[in-house]
């Protein structure tokens, strides 16, 4: 095998590499309760986590650990980037309207009156753990075969004119 043909045919499988991506879709789900959601993302990934609270009258918030700390507000969505995420549960805050009685007393001309009444009032609970379930639903649309196709690309067609001009070298010398 010649040199040149060598040099050609590597550089037409760096160019199929390069164009080359697993295009699946692929959705995995986590429950966040009391034990913290750590996973790892490759840079050859392209997703989103979408992060969703269970209960209805409650508020959740999480801390999400990746380049730095950041507290956030279900629902939540973010888009993915290479490196470690971890998610951990910050506090969680439920509302009740509970019924208070208060008493008023009036004076009259004729005396002196007591009534009731009764006003709805909203109670905030505030919970520094996660009663009520968060999922954490991964989504990756994309994984490209290499980290940087642009590049192996280049190198690719770079290896396929080189290995042209071999060739061409090799048939003017005979």
């Amino acid at each position: 095998m010649k040199f040149g043909t060598l040099i050609l045919s590597l550089g037409v499988a760096l160019l199929v590499l390069s164009t080359t991506s697993i295009n699946a879709h692929v959705s995995y789900t986590l429950v966040l309760t009391r034990n913290p959601v750590t996973f790892y993302v490759p840079s050859t990934v392209t997703g989103y986590v979408s992060l969703i609270e269970n209960a209805t009258n409650t508020s959740a918030y999480v801390i999400v650990y990746h380049e730095g700390e950041k507290i956030v507000k279900l629902p939540y969505s973010f888009t993915l980037s290479p490196g470690n995420y971890t998610i951990r549960g910050y506090e969680e805050v439920s509302k009740v309207i509970v019924n208070k009685v208060v008493k008023l007393n009036e004076s009259l001309s004729c005396g002196n009156v007591s009534t009731e009444k009764v006003i709805p009032e909203e109670i905030e609970n505030v919970s520094s753990q996660l009663v009520y379930p968060v999922y954490v639903h991964l989504s990756i649309q994309r994984m490209n075969l290499v980290r940087s196709p642009e590049e192996v690309g280049i190198v690719g067609f770079a290896m396929i004119l080189f290995g042209i001009a071999l060739i061409a070298l090799r048939f003017k010398r005979e």
